[in-house]
């Protein structure tokens, strides 16, 4: 997982090579990410953090009761 203050950083470093004659694609490359990545995290209908770990996990349907596992 990416970090808010990683990506926010990564965008801008994007932009500073991009304003300085950098073909985006070429600078997303360079730090590792698809330019397709860069998009999403500059869409405004993207949520800033990641939010795998604030979602509920369900038990697996097929899990043990506690009978069962005594």
């Amino acid at each position: 997982m990416i970090q808010v203050s990683d990506r926010q950083l990564t965008i801008a470093f994007i932009q500073e090579a991009v304003q300085a004659g950098a073909r985006e694609r070429l600078a997303c490359q360079e730090l590792g990410i698809t330019q397709r990545t860069l998009q999403r995290w500059r869409s405004d209908r993207s949520p800033l953090e990641d939010q795998r770990p604030h979602t509920i996990k369900k038990a697996p349907s097929h899990k043990l009761s506690e009978p069962e596992v005594q």
